[in-house]
């Protein structure tokens, strides 16, 4: 989870494209959750579909505190409760 962004904070741009993104959806800074997605969409394709485990302790909740920048703050969870979902 990414605290303080949003789906389109991930983009990469500052609203352009086929439909315009009002600001406040994209969020504080574009360029910090980039590196972000990257990383972590790396590591898990190598862990889980290139089937190499060393990739695995990059998808830990330390690595994803450790690359973790304000203003835009990632979590890991791992599960939530039906009432959470709700």
């Amino acid at each position: 989870m990414t605290e303080g962004g949003t789906h389109f904070s991930y983009l990469g741009g500052a609203g352009e494209g086929v439909l315009p993104v009002p600001p406040e959806l994209i969020g504080p800074d574009p360029a910090i959750p980039r590196p972000y997605l990257m990383a972590l969409n790396t590591t898990f394709f190598k862990t889980y579909i290139a089937k190499q485990p060393q990739y695995a302790s990059y998808l830990s909740e330390s690595y994803v505190k450790e690359m973790s920048q304000d203003p835009l703050n990632l979590f890991v969870i791992k599960s939530l409760q039906d009432t959470q979902l709700k």
